[in-house]
């Protein structure tokens, strides 16, 4: 599951080119901006919550010119990462192309008062599954993906995101594995679940033929 992409955020192949772009502006209006690798996408994604920055994947000629004028990112151990000051005409394109192309822009948790989104404990699943998605809350078990050619996997609900995400003003879960859980947490919009079966149990998942003849 580590080595899996997130085809909604990022279509690179190249380990340590840019996948990420993390911008936005201070409290003054000065523009800043990083990029960030695949392997580094979760920890990017987080961090642009924490810093209320938005976040677009790499993706086609123009933004791939742009990735090369941006400095290399890096998270730090607090969640939040280093995103340093750019050129005005840089953070001017950003939010030009955030505009012009809100497909590309990946959705980022949006924290709220005394919500750590880079660890804390994690939330246990629930006994009982949502029978519709307006009953998922936090610890519900879905179903979500990471790669479509792997299918569909069951998470945990972390957090239930109300009010959307920056780019995506529809509500929003951020997820947890629940067999891959050093993964760390993810987001995905409400139709980006499914929801499992009634008759599903913790557990009851088929057998190898060679398992049960054992």
């Amino acid at each position: 599951m580590t080595t899996k992409t997130n085809p909604t955020s990022v279509a690179q192949t190249d380990d340590t080119a840019p996948a990420i772009i993390v911008f936005g502006t201070d409290d003054t209006g000065k523009p800043h901006a990083s990029t960030f690798t695949i392997g580094q996408r979760h920890d990017a994604i987080r961090a642009a919550g924490l810093m209320s920055f938005r976040a677009v994947a790499v993706e086609g000629e123009t933004l791939t010119n742009l990735a090369a004028k941006i400095p290399a990112g890096k998270v730090f151990n607090s969640g939040k990462g280093f995103v340093p000051f750019v050129k005005r005409e840089v953070g001017e394109q950003l939010d030009q192309l955030a505009e012009d192309r809100p497909d590309l822009l990946i959705a980022v948790p949006v924290p709220e008062v005394g919500d750590d989104l880079s660890g804390g404990e994690v939330v246990t699943p629930l006994d009982d599954l949502p029978k519709a998605w307006d009953d998922i809350k936090i610890g519900s078990r879905v179903l979500a993906q990471d790669d479509p050619d792997d299918g569909w996997w069951e998470a945990i609900v972390q957090h239930v995101h109300e009010g959307g995400t920056q780019g995506h003003p529809c509500q929003m879960f951020t997820l947890m594995w629940e067999a891959f859980p050093d993964d760390g947490r993810f987001v995905r919009r409400f139709d980006q679940v499914a929801l499992l079966h009634p008759a599903f149990t913790a557990g009851d998942t088929d057998q190898p033929d060679d398992a049960e003849e054992a």
